[in-house]
């Protein structure tokens, strides 16, 4: 069965959507805001690759403390680094993404190219789609079946902004990148030259950190 991409882009779509999900859109846009951060962070003295490692480090790390103490999990697998909802229905891993992340009618692509643990994920997502009910609403994946999205991330540093998205990756071209999607959740623009970027833990809960192998 073939889907056409869905885009949810109006604000209270994008909310409800992620709440099916088990997601707030502060609890993404607190990721997002402390990779850039981490970015922000490095100089030209860092190896040149150290920003965009230091975009992703960091966003998964906030993530997950944003997210263990509500019942998600996290994951290495494989050095696959993931954190998953409570019912292991899905995951979501952190990337870079292009400049055409955040814009929900271009047609965005992972800034670097993916190795086989994202082709794997992407199989998976794929098989989750075939089971996919056309009457339903929601999706109607099989219990053992986790879907695994990605949430993009850009720094336009020309904008003053960052740019994001939680999508849900179904392909990659030759050169290994993720570049087609069955769903996209645009999340609104943060402009880092008024935002706080206040990402303090201190109001977060206690974690305890149960690491799972991905279902």
């Amino acid at each position: 069965m073939e889907l056409s991409i869905k885009v949810h882009h109006e604000i209270f779509d994008v909310h409800s959507r992620l709440r099916r999900l088990g997601l707030e859109v502060s609890d993404l846009l607190d990721a997002v805001r402390a990779a850039y951060q981490g970015r922000a962070a490095c100089t030209e003295l860092d190896p040149p690759m150290y920003p965009g490692l230091s975009l992703w480090a960091h966003g998964v790390r906030r993530l997950r403390q944003r997210m263990l103490p509500f019942n998600w999990s996290m994951s290495n697998e494989g050095g696959y680094c993931t954190i998953v909802s409570p019912d292991a229905a899905h995951a979501i891993a952190v990337a870079g993404g292009d400049v055409n992340t955040g814009k929900p009618y271009a047609s965005p692509t992972t800034l670097c190219s993916k190795g086989p643990r994202t082709q794997e994920a992407i199989s998976a997502n794929q098989l989750s789609l075939d089971l996919r009910l056309p009457e339903a609403d929601e999706m109607e994946v099989a219990d053992e079946q986790c879907e695994t999205w990605l949430l993009m991330i850009y720094v336009d540093s020309d904008a003053a902004e960052v740019r994001s998205e939680l999508s849900l990756p179904s392909g990659q071209d030759d050169a290994g990148r993720v570049t087609t999607w069955a769903e996209r959740i645009i999340l609104p623009t943060v402009d880092f030259q008024t935002d706080p970027f206040d990402t303090s833990i201190d109001d977060l809960p206690d974690i305890d950190i149960d690491v799972r192998r991905r279902a």
